[in-house]
């Protein structure tokens, strides 16, 4: 949904900031130093590309707070040299005092100008469309400069509708490569992994209920299906109610009348928010629209943050939340 939310601001302005910067004298990755890292020279795949580094990364932006505090748990706290899309989403608790200390370039979308004055030798991404020329440099552009771009894999564009919890923890394994920090990804992998187990067990034998995954943007309402969104909810014990094929090819979500909805008769309704006030709304909105259908007359309207599909980091602590909260008897 980040996409749908965030794709409509500062295109004119982010397009006319590329067209400027990138008329700039472009700066070539640096030969491999004397002495290099353990593991490097390193090659990973990232989303269709290959990408190498002769060391682990200096300097590093993060696009989103998911990228963000995922960095920070990797240790790279100290080479984060900016940070953009914080007003998306704060950062978990854990990570709140590192993310302080790290130079916000953009609320929302970061401008081609503020992207290069940090001097990033690596970009960390949740998804690809940043990268079209007009909001930021394409990614051979980039490169050229000797910027390396790693995209979220569980929300690129040819596997986001088929993408689980699961797939997104190859992005811990990867950075812990790429940072260096092998030692800290692999048992933050396991932990994840065993987030997971431990929901699956306290459900075994649980009944889904009926839910619907929405958000609200721009006086529509969008509804959830698959990728992230559709496996967080059915991995916390939810039978999603809007299928796949209600929901436009090659997409994850897609818009639908409060008719539809209420035809269904959500015995949950899972709301998707980024702020506070965003959340008061939001519900608002449902409570208001959906009081006749089950949800309504029992009162569970239920919020989720928007940053809980950020993958890994996120993902795996927004199922056990979000179980807890559609079956609160299953964890007593």
């Amino acid at each position: 949904m980040r996409d749908l939310t965030r794709r409509s601001l500062l295109i004119a302005v982010a397009g006319a900031a590329a067209t400027a910067a990138c008329s700039a004298s472009g700066e070539r990755p640096q030969a491999p130093a004397a002495g290099a890292a353990p593991g490097f020279p390193l090659t990973v795949g990232n989303t269709g590309r290959t990408l190498t580094f002769a060391a682990p990364p200096a300097r590093i932006v993060s696009l989103y707070p998911s990228m963000t505090d995922l960095l920070i748990a990797l240790g790279a706290e100290g080479r984060l040299v900016g940070q953009a899309g914080t007003g998306y989403s704060a950062p978990q608790p854990q990570y709140k005092d590192k993310a302080a200390a790290v130079p916000v370039l953009a609320d929302t979308e970061a401008t081609t100008e503020a992207l290069l004055n940090a001097r990033p030798d690596l970009v960390v991404s949740d998804q690809e469309y940043h990268f079209d020329g007009k909001r930021l440099p394409r990614r051979d552009d980039l490169a050229g400069r000797g910027i390396q771009v790693y995209i979220n894999r569980a929300l690129h564009e040819p596997t986001k509708v088929t993408s689980t919890v699961p797939d997104s923890f190859a992005d811990v394994l990867d950075l812990g490569r790429i940072l260096g920090t092998t030692h800290l990804a692999e048992p933050l992998t396991a932990g994840l992994r065993q987030q997971l187990s431990d929901v699956e067990a306290r459900l075994a034998g649980v009944t889904p209920v009926g839910a619907v995954l929405l958000t609200s943007y721009d006086s529509a309402l969008y509804a959830h299906a698959g990728g992230l969104y559709g496996d967080v909810l059915t991995r916390a014990g939810a039978r999603n109610l809007t299928e796949q094929a209600e929901i436009p090819a090659g997409e994850y979500y897609g818009q639908l009348s409060p008719e539809v909805i209420a035809r269904k008769n959500p015995e949950v309704i899972v709301y998707v928010y980024r702020t506070e006030d965003n959340r008061v709304s939001s519900e608002q909105e449902m409570r208001r629209l959906f009081a006749a259908t089950a949800a309504g007359r029992s009162g569970r309207f239920v919020p989720i943050e928007e940053a809980s599909f950020g993958g890994a980091l996120r993902s795996a602590p927004a199922v056990a939340s979000l179980a807890r909260a559609l079956h609160p008897q299953a964890f007593r």
